[in-house]
C-alpha cells in the first residue's frame, strides 16, 4: 500500500485507520519473514546432523552471519545504501504517523467526546434549571424539550464511555470511574420521570429531584449550581 494512501486513509473516518495499520504490519512482516525463514530452515537441517550442543552452535554461526548479510549494508553499493536509508526513513515516518493516528482516533478523541458530553450535562442542568426545580413553570412543550435534552445526555454518557477502549485500565486523571458515568446516566433518566408532573405531586418529588441532581454533580465532578 503506497505511503500517500495510508496518510489519506488516516485522515478519513476512524474505521479506516485499522486497515492502514495492518498494511504497515504486513509490509514489515514481508521484510523480516524471509530472513527468519532462511535461518529456521537451516537450523532444522542441522538438528539432525549436529552431534552435540557445541557443534550445533558452531554450525549455526555461518547461518546467522548469512541471515545478517541479507540486510547488511557492507555488501551494498552506494545507490543501494541510499535507497535503503530512504526506505527506512519513510517507513519509520509512516509507522510513527500511523501509531499517532491510532492513539488519537481510538483514545484521545473518544476521551474528548466524553468530556464534551459531561459538559453538555452541566449546560442542560443549568439552562433548564427553572423547569427542573420549579414545577409551576412547566408546561407540555417545555417539559418535552427538557425531557429530550436530559435523555440525550444520559445516552451520550453511556455511548461515549463505551467507545473508549480499555476504559477501566485508564488512569483516573484522564477519565472518571466507569461506575460514576453509569450511575450519572441512571440519575439523569430518573429526573426525566418527574418533568411532566405538576401540582402537589410535583412538589412532593422536588426533594428527590434535588438529590438526583446533587449526585450527578458529585459523580461527574461538576461545580454545584449557585
Amino acid at each position: 500500500m503506497p505511503t500517500h494512501c495510508v496518510i489519506d486513509a488516516l485522515r478519513g473516518p476512524r474505521h479506516t485507520a485499522l486497515p492502514c495499520a495492518l498494511s504497515v504490519i504486513i509490509l514489515l512482516a514481508s521484510l523480516v519473514l524471509p530472513i527468519v525463514s532462511y535461518a529456521a530452515t537451516q537450523t532444522r537441517k542441522l538438528r539432525g546432523s549436529a552431534k552435540d550442543g557445541n557443534e550445533l552452535l558452531y554450525e549455526l554461526t555461518p547461518i546467522v552471519t548469512r541471515a545478517y548479510s541479507i540486510v547488511s549494508v557492507r555488501n551494498m553499493t552506494d545507490l543501494e545504501k541510499i535507497l535503503l536509508t530512504s526506505a527506512s526513513t519513510i517507513l519509520g515516518g509512516v509507522i510513527v504517523f500511523v501509531t499517532g493516528q491510532l492513539v488519537s482516533k481510538f483514545l484521545i478523541e473518544p476521551i474528548q467526546e466524553l468530556r464534551k458530553a459531561i459538559g453538555e450535562v452541566r449546560f442542560n442542568l443549568a439552562y433548564y434549571a427553572p423547569i427542573i426545580y420549579t414545577p409551576i413553570s412547566r408546561d407540555k412543550e417545555r417539559s418535552d424539550k427538557v425531557y429530550d435534552a436530559i435523555m440525550r445526555n444520559s445516552c451520550d454518557l453511556l455511548t461515549k464511555a463505551d467507545a473508549i477502549p480499555f476504559y477501566r485500565f485508564l488512569p483516573r486523571r484522564f477519565v472518571l470511574p466507569k461506575q460514576n458515568i453509569d450511575s450519572a446516566a441512571v440519575d439523569l433518566r430518573a429526573i426525566t420521570t418527574y418533568l411532566h408532573e405538576k401540582g402537589e405531586e410535583a412538589d412532593s418529588h422536588i426533594g428527590e429531584v434535588n438529590k438526583r441532581v446533587e449526585r450527578i454533580q458529585r459523580q461527574l465532578q461538576l461545580r454545584p449550581l449557585e
